[in-house]
């Protein structure tokens, strides 16, 4: 194997490593569970739509409780009274600052509601030259791609839509509470 053919397979590897990723489909989906009488349940939801930010976990919180630490691909449910809450996000200090968000949302008794909680992503790509040296240097012209973050979205999605990505998410139970309560 030639110099040459070295550099290219080694980057070729490295691109083609680069831009593989999958998301497992788990069996952990439970169901979603109604409300208990007079009061509503809310599931949080954060879909493994892109892998960007995918190693941060923001601390989310309803009405300035800390529930949990929101992990990508993953998904909760809290019981919480009827009326107005607060849902706040926090980004822990290797986490990215667009993560710094909250929102108000009023709940009825006797609905369950879906709150889905991602990153709006912007893509762009181009053509970059990498320099491969030898005897007479070249450039390796190499199509790019990236992505990043462009804010934190939080949306109040359908149940039709939330079971679909519920499939594809790992439960969590909710520390220092009994399944499934308020936070």
């Amino acid at each position: 194997m030639t110099y040459r053919t070295f550099i290219i397979f080694v980057l070729a590897w490295l691109v083609t490593g680069c831009v593989t990723y999958q998301t497992p489909l788990t069996d952990d989906f439970r169901g979603i569970e109604p409300a208990p009488r007079g009061q509503a349940r809310v599931y949080f939801l954060r879909p493994v739509f892109s892998k960007v930010l995918r190693d941060d976990s923001p601390a989310l919180s309803i009405d300035s409780v800390t529930s949990i630490d929101f992990v990508h691909g993953t998904y909760f449910s809290v019981v919480l009274d009827p009326g107005p809450h607060q849902l706040s996000l926090k980004p822990h200090l290797t986490d990215s600052s667009l993560w710094d968000t909250s929102m108000q949302f009023t709940v009825e008794a006797d609905h369950a509601y879906f709150i889905a909680i991602w990153y709006d992503v912007e893509h762009s790509s181009g053509l970059s030259f990498v320099p491969v040296m030898g005897k007479v240097p070249f450039l390796i012209p190499m199509k790019t791609s990236q992505a990043r973050a462009t804010r934190a979205r939080v949306e109040v999605v359908s149940e039709e839509d939330a079971q679909i990505v519920l499939k594809q998410l790992h439960y969590v139970s909710i520390k220092n509470s009994e399944s499934d309560t308020k936070p």
